[in-house]
């Protein structure tokens, strides 16, 4: 049975199967990760509202950390569209809880396009074998529930060499133009990757020699016309020329020999402890075997120099999540390149029978390198994402669509992609020492901003990611007028934005609300009990929000020295160093510990001077 010549198909479709079951068994209907709002708000609006950006209603109205304000006044996601199109679409074709699965379907889809990718250097076997190894890979896992665009990109990358691979080989039309598309559609994706372009290049110019293959490359590049228009056109609309971004707002674009210095160690780290781990160095070697063969040496050049480009800019980036764990997600696309040649190295060097338990045996060690802490961690993600769905539930229950929701930002960038309600942070509604700083910061997202440097946000020549100044021109009225005329003049405009819908306003805990203005009452109409979110083993800083400053995600209330120990201040979400934490120096990044702390939610309803 196991020398039939299907059997490894067979059992690559139950790979793929399997898991996709495992990852979906983890998706609630929520998340709690601190990208999905740029991902997944965006995708309703494109699938609703026809555009990727929106004018903002009020002065009060949530923005969200990822949402940045352009020159005409309107706010964008930093995120280019592309997650957001697959997202939407199976959001119109199957309803909101299925955007949710969409990244554990891609993650499932990957396992093939490696096996593809691996299958004329290996052979059928020990692509299954690299297959496995890209299956159980933790980092990749968790981030298939994170709800960000990594697994849409390793994808696209793995698919697309895969495609261009074969069409090199084979030739054919079709094959070529598919091949174009999904590695154009990368930078639609994220913009980084696109540094894989390198590879690319080097491999026309291999295959250029074979002349039977030269009237075909035009096919590859029609392919990639269409996402490379497609994102040409976005940037020309929204940030008013085609080679601009959303970093431009933030002043994020830039590149250093000092970072190369600093982030180098940390990425080779990542990739020898908790990445391609036993399969770097077969690969490295193989990649040279494959580079002296000329029947390999196209495909090669494109693995190696994508794989090596990409890694070399994200060294070069200012932006570092620290710690070897944490940095891994940005060469998550990098991972299955080493594969091939890792397979292809092995094949070569074990002769016969040493072969198979020589594969089984690092198979072994890989698989179970980073398990079970790697299931801790999808669970506490999970337990994470089921508070914020009981959020939504609850709130779904009691609050009518469109009202105007008050409440914090962190609840807000969990409530966001629904849609369902107006929503309006009460960080300027809350007096003295419990009022947090605009979203804009102190004057850009405060000091250290999201990740960088302490006091990178505070000079003006520094990146700004949470964009300094967001939102400022719309709370100018608020500022202008006379401190006991401000409380008064917002819930009017919070009256006069909800409409009959009425105004609402969620609490945490024992929060206190401000003193209201005479006529103005708050009548309790509801209250949420939460679960208590999960944290995994060794890491008390993902599972559950720590309260303190250890803890990782948003502090509820602040004082004014605006976003400090725990939130985004120095050493943001985790306090620096090695520690616990959510997405500062220590922690893991883009896990849980952003999401809802788990305590009781309090409902009230806002009654005004006219009943």
């Amino acid at each position: 049975m196991l020398r039939h010549r299907w059997t490894p198909w067979v059992l690559l479709a139950a790979l793929v199967v399997a898991h996709f079951a495992m990852l979906a068994r983890f998706v609630r209907g929520g998340y709690a990760a601190p990208d999905a709002d740029g991902y997944y708000a965006q995708a309703r609006m494109l699938v609703f509202e026809g555009r990727p950006d929106f004018e903002a209603e009020s002065a009060l109205q949530h923005l969200g950390m990822h949402w940045l304000e352009k020159a005409d006044g309107r706010f964008i996601s930093r995120y280019p569209p592309g997650l957001p199109l697959v997202i939407g679409a199976a959001w119109a074709a199957f309803g909101r809880g299925a955007a949710l699965y969409v990244d554990p379907l891609l993650a499932a889809l990957t396992l093939p396009a490696v096996f593809l990718l691996c299958l004329p250097y290996t052979g059928p076997w020990l692509a299954l074998a690299a297959a496995f190894v890209q299956a159980a890979e933790p980092t990749a896992n968790r981030h298939a529930l994170s709800a960000d665009s990594h697994t849409l990109t390793t994808l696209c990358l793995v698919a697309g060499l895969a495609l261009l691979d074969r069409w090199g080989r084979r030739g054919g039309r079709w094959t070529a133009l598919a091949a174009g598309f999904a590695l154009a559609y990368i930078p639609l994706v994220r913009y980084a990757e696109a540094a894989a372009a390198v590879g690319v290049v080097a491999f026309l110019a291999l295959v250029w020699r074979r002349a039977e293959r030269r009237p075909e490359i035009p096919y590859v590049l029609a392919g990639a016309l269409v996402p490379a228009l497609g994102l040409a056109v976005h940037n020309e609309i929204h940030f008013g020329a085609f080679w601009r971004t959303a970093y431009a707002l933030t002043g994020e674009s830039n590149l250093s020999l000092a970072y190369l210095a600093r982030n180098w160690s940390v990425y080779c780290q990542a990739l020898l402890s908790s990445g391609v781990g036993y399969f770097i160095a077969p690969g490295l070697l193989g990649l040279l075997l494959m580079l002296r063969e000329e029947d390999s040496r196209p495909f090669a050049a494109a693995a190696g120099l994508a794989a090596g480009s990409i890694t070399l800019l994200y060294c070069c980036y200012y932006f570092a999540m620290g710690g070897a764990v944490g940095s891994l997600r940005f060469l998550l696309p990098t991972l299955p390149l080493y594969l091939p040649p890792a397979f292809y190295f092995l094949r070569k060097a074990l002769p016969g029978a040493t072969l198979a338990p020589g594969v089984a045996a690092l198979l072994f060690f890989q698989g179970t390198m980073g398990q079970p802490s790697g299931l801790h961690a999808l669970e506490a993600q999970a337990s994470s994402a089921e508070v914020s769905a009981a959020a939504i539930r609850g709130l779904e229950e009691i609050v009518p669509q469109g009202a105007v929701l008050l409440g914090d930002r962190r609840l807000h960038e969990q409530l966001n992609f629904t849609g369902e309600w107006r929503l309006a942070d009460d960080d300027a509604l809350l007096p003295g020492e419990g009022r947090r700083r605009p979203q804009g910061g102190p004057p850009g997202g405060g000091p250290g901003g999201f990740g960088g440097p302490p006091g990178m946000d505070d000079a003006p020549d520094q990146p700004s990611p949470m964009q300094r100044g967001k939102g400022k021109d719309l709370r100018a009225r608020y500022d202008r007028l006379p401190p006991p005329q401000r409380l008064p003049a917002m819930l009017g405009d919070l009256e006069t934005w909800a409409g009959s819908a009425g105004v609402y306003w969620a609490l945490t805990g024992d929060e206190r609300t401000p003193r209201l203005p005479e006529g103005y009452e708050l009548d309790v109409v509801g209250r949420i009990e939460l679960p208590q979110p999960e944290q995994p083993e060794g890491r008390p800083g993902l599972g559950g929000r720590r309260r303190g400053p250890a803890g990782g995600g948003f502090p509820r209330r602040m004082g004014p020295g605006g976003m400090g120990p725990g939130g985004f201040g120095p050493g943001g979400m985790g306090q620096g160093g090695p520690g616990p934490g959510g997405l500062g120096p220590g922690g893991p990044g883009g896990g849980p510990g952003f999401g809802l702390s788990g305590e009781p939610i309090t409902v009230y309803r806002l009654v005004g001077p006219a009943g």
